[in-house]
């Protein structure tokens, strides 16, 4: 590490205030007429940090269980192409990813906290922390985030708001 460089600033990944969570919520309840048309839905993304690429090199050590009767002799390593939990690099790796495919789907990255995102044209708003996302919209904006996002990633979701409860 050198003097006066950071040495987490390569591996860091943010976190939303809980405030951001408290607001996205309070705008969906209260947005005036709209309200009565918004929905909230969470979504939790199976296998995120499997989606992300690693960005250095990273061996691990091939588990026997995996080769059962043929086992080679000897140790038997494999060099990671994606991140795996508890690697160094998991979270941040996850969180480019993110950022690039809510970027694809039209969405604006937060200026004060890159856990937030903001659809201009349709009003969406997004928090994300680690591999749970919670939006507030329309229920066809929500509908048309979640198919996008759908076209990436394994999703599981609930949304609640009017006309909605799955």
């Amino acid at each position: 590490t050198s003097i006066g460089r950071d040495p987490y600033s390569e591996n860091f990944s943010a976190t939303p205030p809980l405030e951001a969570l408290c607001a996205l919520l309070s705008a969906a309840a209260t947005n005036g007429a709209t309200a009565a048309q918004s929905v909230v839905a969470v979504a939790d993304v199976k296998r995120a940090y499997f989606a992300a690429e690693i960005q250095r090199d990273v061996c691990v050590r091939i588990p026997d269980e995996y080769w059962g009767q043929d086992a080679p002799p000897g140790d038997v390593v494999g060099k990671l192409r994606k991140c795996l939990y508890a690697t160094r690099d998991a979270s941040k790796g996850w969180q480019a990813k993110v950022h690039a495919v809510m970027v694809e789907l039209g969405y604006t990255i937060g200026r004060y906290s890159p856990c937030l995102t903001y659809h201009r044209s349709n009003g969406t708003s997004n928090l994300f922390h680690g591999d749970d996302l919670v939006f507030a919209g329309t229920p066809a904006s929500v509908r048309e985030v979640l198919q996008g996002l759908g076209g990436h990633f394994q999703l599981t979701t609930t949304v609640v708001g009017p006309g909605e409860s799955r």
